[in-house]
């Protein structure tokens, strides 16, 4: 099995406040920062046809609604990973990607995201 762990030293917000063009630029950098984390990783990518897991784990000192405020928070995130790994997209059609949420909260925890891509060695 091949693992890598990836960390963004970003605070994850689901919040859709502020001009659409100061959105468009903080959805940018996340996906500039995703993108050059992957590459400084060595660009790990799994062979044609095998299943990927993508942890997504949100550590802040407040939590966010898991229901669809932690995924609004990493679809910057999970779109740039998806380009990353030339997989077509990341919708239920996706059968070769299984996208899983977590967080972890609590007073005196910094705020990033720990991204962590898994499969099975052919």
């Amino acid at each position: 099995m091949t693992t890598t762990e990836m960390i963004l030293h970003r605070h994850l917000t689901a919040n859709a406040r502020g001009h659409t063009r100061g959105m468009g630029r903080t959805i940018k950098a996340i996906r500039e920062e995703v993108a050059w984390i992957w590459i400084a990783k060595g660009k790990p990518t799994p062979p044609p046809g095998v299943p990927v897991t993508i942890t997504l784990r949100r550590e802040a000192v407040r939590r966010l609604d898991s229901h669809d405020n932690l995924r609004t928070a990493f679809k910057p995130v999970v779109d740039e990973l998806v380009k990353c790994l030339g997989m077509r997209d990341d919708s239920d059609r996706n059968d070769l990607l299984d996208l899983v949420y977590d967080q972890k909260s609590g007073p005196g925890v910094l705020s990033q995201a720990v991204i962590v891509l898994e499969w099975v060695d052919a």
